[in-house]
């Protein structure tokens, strides 16, 4: 009951929304601009995979956990439909060399500021930890509470922002 996540939930949330951003986008190519479905055989192996997923949840005595996720586990079946969807979205719309340095520079930038946050934690110095990053994390309703906020990562952890704690190979002093 006292415990809330700030990573997990946010990153299903957004890859759902995200998947189907991309599903919707799909079927605007195949059924109004009507383009041949793309497929290599590679693609089997993946919804073969995607198959046996479905009939996992489908047969799960589960089915609260599997259509949710669970506690520091939030990555239902939903979840893993959408890593499919967006294997193949990028299949079908990135083609050319420029589209692909593109997306590694956006990749780039999303990993410095990744980096940036880790290497500040394993000094001590955690964002989240910080008034701003709480109240970037946090609803305005709580933010007259935000000095009884706890983490449960130990200082200088670098856990980024993914809620995964990644110890550092140098040791400062713990």
């Amino acid at each position: 009951d006292k415990s809330t996540d700030f990573f997990l939930g946010w990153k299903m949330i957004a890859l759902i929304i995200m998947g189907i951003i991309m599903v919707a986008a799909l079927l605007y190519q195949y059924l109004i601009k009507k383009q041949s479905l793309r497929f290599e055989n590679s693609f089997y192996l993946i919804f073969f995979y995607l198959m046996l997923v479905a009939m996992a949840a489908l047969f799960s005595k589960y089915k609260y956990w599997v259509v949710r996720g669970s506690y520091e586990l939030l990555e239902p079946v939903w979840v893993v439909f959408t890593y499919v969807i967006i294997c193949y979205y990028i299949y079908h719309f990135v083609q050319s060399e420029k589209q692909v340095e593109i997306i590694l520079k956006f990749s780039a930038v999303g990993m410095a500021v990744v980096t940036l946050i880790s290497v500040f934690q394993s000094f001590g110095l955690d964002f989240w930890k910080s008034t701003i990053g709480k109240h970037l994390m946090t609803n305005p309703d709580w933010w007259d509470h935000l000095v009884t906020l706890q983490f449960s990562m130990a200082d200088k952890m670098a856990y980024a922002t993914l809620y995964n704690p990644n110890f550092l190979s140098l040791d400062f002093g713990r």
